[in-house]
């Protein structure tokens, strides 16, 4: 029996998770169409990963939303857990800088913006476009796969193999490693990504973190997803000199 089954829900039933399956259906479409073949196939496979995990196994209890009553205590989360984000990547950016970003060291929450906002691509050269699949599209199909399908998968293993189970939507040693490997595997994914090679592995590494925070603490995906896409869509909209935060600038722009 796992943690949802004991409070009395069947998510796999519910109309929250069958309309983010049919937003899935449509960012599917809409990748093939604006990304270029590699990183849409990439993002093709986490889908179908995320639909087959969540539709074959008994075990699976994570999903986007656990309760409608938590939307605007999952949101402010996120904008609160963003915050802590910027100032933490900043505090720890002023000390691991490497030497070719240095002046962005010195430009505080600027600096942190500014690199996110270089790892963003102009999709089939159109505004909209990569704002629909950069700040949203992404956001949604990297938060389900590593933070909630790899997340959950990983404790039901190390159950398997330690013989214990990992209460993993509470705080402990155990599921402090378990982020700690969720997020070294996020950091991966963006290493190995063309669009996400501009950003220092740490600053990644700390958003996988809180990504994985929020998830705990809420016990749901929602506020972490919040959380992705805010953070995405700033990012976008400096890219695209739509929007400005604390006076960010792109990379280029910056100097």
């Amino acid at each position: 029996m796992n943690y949802l089954s004991t409070v009395g829900l069947d998510f796999k039933n519910t109309i929250s998770e069958t309309n983010v399956f049919r937003w899935m259906l449509f960012f599917l479409i809409f990748l093939w169409l604006v990304f270029d073949p590699t990183m849409a196939t990439v993002y093709t496979l986490m889908i179908l990963a995320d639909y087959v995990f969540f539709s074959t196994d008994d075990y699976v209890s994570l999903q986007f939303e656990r309760t409608k009553e938590n939307r605007i205590s999952s949101t402010l989360m996120a904008i609160v857990a963003y915050a802590g984000f910027l100032v933490i990547s900043t505090a720890v950016f002023a000390v691991l800088a490497p030497a070719s970003l240095s002046k962005f060291a010195g430009q505080g929450v600027q600096g942190i913006i500014a690199l996110q906002a270089a790892s963003v691509p102009i999709l089939a050269g159109n505004k909209f476009l990569t704002i629909v699949g950069w700040s949203f599209a992404i956001p949604l199909i990297e938060t389900r796969f590593f933070f909630l399908r790899i997340y959950e998968g990983l404790a039901e293993y190390a159950k398997d193999f330690t013989g214990k189970k990992i209460d993993f939507i509470k705080f402990s040693e155990s599921t402090i490693i378990l982020i700690l490997v969720v997020s070294a595997f996020f950091v991966l994914f963006h290493l190995s990504s063309k669009y996400g090679a501009s950003i220092p592995l740490f600053i990644t590494f700390i958003f996988a973190i809180i990504s994985m925070i929020l998830i705990i603490i809420m016990k749901d995906g929602f506020a972490a997803v919040i959380f992705h896409v805010l953070s995405n869509l700033i990012a976008t909209l400096t890219a695209l000199n739509l929007f400005a935060i604390f006076g960010a600038k792109t990379l280029a722009g910056a100097g």
